[in-house]
């Protein structure tokens, strides 16, 4: 599962997401965070391991209306032989 956030570049600004995650349950695999030049602003992509649908529904629910999410999708990828 992948979700994108766009944050301000204030220092902990990512610290309150990462606690509703873990609050939630979710295992977290995967943090990136992106600067954009000339943006007053930052990126941060987070991916979580799979859940059951209706866990990850309630995450959606709790990070849109506290953050200013821009995505999130559940990976589809098939495993690779």
């Amino acid at each position: 599962v992948q979700m994108g956030f766009q944050l301000p570049r204030t220092p902990g600004a990512l610290k309150p997401i990462l606690e509703d995650l873990a609050n939630s349950g979710a295992k977290i695999l995967s943090i990136i965070t992106v600067y954009p030049k000339g943006q007053p602003d930052r990126r941060a992509f987070i991916r979580i391991d799979e859940m059951e649908k209706s866990e990850l529904n309630k995450i959606r629910d709790i990070l849109a209306t506290r953050y200013n999410l821009l995505f999130f999708l559940r990976d589809n990828l098939h495993s690779l032989i």
